[in-house]
């Protein structure tokens, strides 16, 4: 277990890893949110200070967010290494990177 960060992927990596939330430890691990275009080029999604946590009421320990009208960023990520990708133990897809874009991708399904 530990710390992940999650992915999402509208770039077609068949359809197991494209346009659901993945998982991978290979980037930064601090549960950042990123992004793979259509294109292959991966952005950071920086949804920081986009709401504020209030109180329920006076009385009440219940808290929620509730949105201040500030929007997020989206930061493109140049890096050049390979990426594992999952969303089940057994399948993984390793993603090459090379300055932030994908050059190529394999498919490991391995069996226990």
């Amino acid at each position: 277990m530990g710390l992940y960060d999650e992915i999402r992927s509208s770039y077609n990596l068949t359809e197991d890893y494209t346009d659901v939330t993945l998982q991978t430890k290979d980037l930064d691990s601090c549960m950042n949110f990123y992004w793979i275009d259509t294109s292959g080029k991966l952005f950071l999604i920086d949804i920081s200070d986009t709401a504020d946590f209030h109180k329920n009421d006076e009385d009440s320990f219940m808290f929620k967010w509730i949105p201040n009208g500030k929007h997020g960023k989206v930061t493109p990520v140049y890096i050049t290494k390979y990426v594992e990708i999952y969303n089940n133990p057994y399948k993984r897809c390793n993603i090459h990177f090379r300055n932030g874009i994908i050059q190529d991708y394999t498919i490991n399904n391995y069996t226990y």
